[in-house]
């Protein structure tokens, strides 16, 4: 009977552990796509939410950023808008802005080239400890300016 018992706490905690992972996991995934939406195109954010919402996760959102709440877990992601002379391909943005929630840091200073981004030498040792995982291949030439480095998508 003690053994029973014993399986059934250690079931229930697995379960539950779990249950919070996904909440977890789907909280983070809300949140990237409204912080990300409400970048790009904030007119379509309002359909994103809704779908979230019929999905049983609610969005909070203001100018750049996103909170979703999936039963008990709760994400926060933000993303930013803003006009730029060199034009960044969607998907190295949302990249960058993963790597930034990975380090806990922030890149202010990036010149973006279509698939390639160019960062100062001390910001690219944060992101140089994520880019493998997330699709970045750091070039080998030299940067155009000292002290800068090249990654671009893999």
């Amino acid at each position: 009977v003690a053994v029973m018992v014993l399986v059934c706490v250690i079931g229930l905690a697995i379960s539950t552990l779990a249950d919070a992972m996904v909440h977890r996991a789907r909280a983070r995934t809300a949140a990237d796509a409204a912080a990300l939406a409400i970048a790009a195109d904030p007119a379509a954010t309002a359909g994103l939410i809704d779908r979230y919402r019929s999905l049983g996760i609610s969005i909070e959102q203001d100018q750049s950023s996103s909170t979703a709440r999936s039963g008990p877990a709760q994400a926060v992601a933000w993303a930013e808008n803003t006009a730029a002379d060199d034009v960044a391909a969607p998907a190295l943005v949302a990249i960058i802005a993963r790597a930034e929630q990975l380090t806990g840091s922030t890149f202010s200073q990036l010149r973006w080239d279509g698939v390639s981004v160019e960062l100062p030498a001390t910001q690219a040792a944060q992101l140089r400890l994520v880019a493998a995982d997330l699709g970045l291949c750091e070039r080998s030439e030299d940067s155009s300016r000292a002290g800068w480095n090249v990654f671009e998508l893999c």
